[in-house]
């Protein structure tokens, strides 16, 4: 394969490409893998049209979920689509085992697999991601990764979009739902998102983005800090935080909203996730004027608690 792809002998053809349909075709053969193997695979695709070779896309993303799936055992993977301005984000993510940044950029390298020094052919020829980079770039576009040892990884796909736009109203089976997130002339309300969960956080980005949201995030009450600094400096402010309870390093969400408005010296609309249905959340969530929803998320119900909170 590799020496077709470099003496030329495979060539893209570019067609109309239903990014939505091509993704859940993709997520209908993989969840039921996922499911048997004590996984869950879940699906954000909003309806997004673009040209390009769906089946030079459809396997460098068979060998970003089949990889997503072998290193997460018994967690989570996240498919799932957004635009960025004139680019098209298909992104994987999961709550595996993740990669050490020495090995980062290795990983796409022939031959190279991790964990693999003895190269056990068993184990597979270490050419996926080589074969997957050679093919985005025939495609005209990038794949990168992002990753953390213990906490998973995010590798994105990403390509021109070509006589495209995005639909507001989901594909069916899809999260997310259309609605007001504010106007479309000023991108809407900037929310900030902080929650640890990668999988998680990128299902809830892709959510608000969908209703017209815009989303700056935190994986930590630290990482929010600095979050919130870099916006300072850049002479804005979050109108919204929308946080989970239980943050790395003993740190809650109702300490980050705390952390927030006393530099903003303002109170800043809030919105808590958690697991946690004990009375004592409520009554924290309360105490901090701030809106409590409980984990598994709605949409719906998210998408009102938002609006009900930013007085929409």
């Amino acid at each position: 394969d590799i020496s077709k792809l470099e003496a030329g002998l495979v060539a893209p053809n570019p067609e109309p490409v239903d990014v939505a349909a091509l993704l859940g075709r993709l997520h209908g053969e993989f969840a039921p893998l996922a499911e048997a193997a004590g996984q869950s695979l879940r699906l954000v695709a909003p309806h997004l049209t673009t040209r390009t070779d769906p089946r030079l896309l459809e396997r460098v993303l068979r060998n970003l979920l089949a990889n997503a799936l072998r290193f997460a055992p018994g967690g989570r993977v996240l498919l799932g689509a957004r635009r960025r301005g004139d680019h098209l984000q298909i992104e994987v993510w999961d709550s595996g085992i993740g990669i050490a940044d020495q090995h980062i950029e290795r990983i796409f390298q022939d031959f190279f697999q991790v964990g693999n020094a003895a190269r056990d052919r068993r184990e597979g020829l270490g050419l996926g991601l080589s074969i997957a980079r050679r093919l985005v770039t025939m495609l005209g576009g990038s794949i990168d990764v992002t990753s953390a040892l213990g906490r998973g990884s995010r590798f994105t796909v990403s390509l021109p979009i070509a006589d495209a736009r995005p639909d507001v109203t989901p594909r069916a089976g899809a999260t997310g739902s259309a609605g007001v997130g504010g106007s479309g002339d000023d991108g809407g309300r900037l929310v900030m998102l902080v929650e640890d969960d990668a999988v998680i956080r990128m299902a809830l980005v892709l959510m608000l983005e969908d209703w017209n949201y815009r989303v700056v995030e935190a994986g930590s009450g630290a990482e929010a800090e600095q979050l919130l600094a870099s916006l300072i400096e850049a002479g804005t402010e979050p109108d919204l935080i929308l946080a989970d309870y239980r943050l790395p390093g003993g740190n809650t969400g109702l300490m980050v909203m705390d952390m927030i408005r006393r530099r903003l010296s303002r109170d800043v609309p809030g919105v808590l996730l958690t697991g946690d249905t004990s009375a004592d959340r409520l009554r924290e969530a309360a105490s901090a004027q701030c809106a409590l929803l409980h984990k598994p998320i709605q949409p719906v119900r998210l998408q009102d608690t938002l609006a009900s909170a930013l007085k929409l």
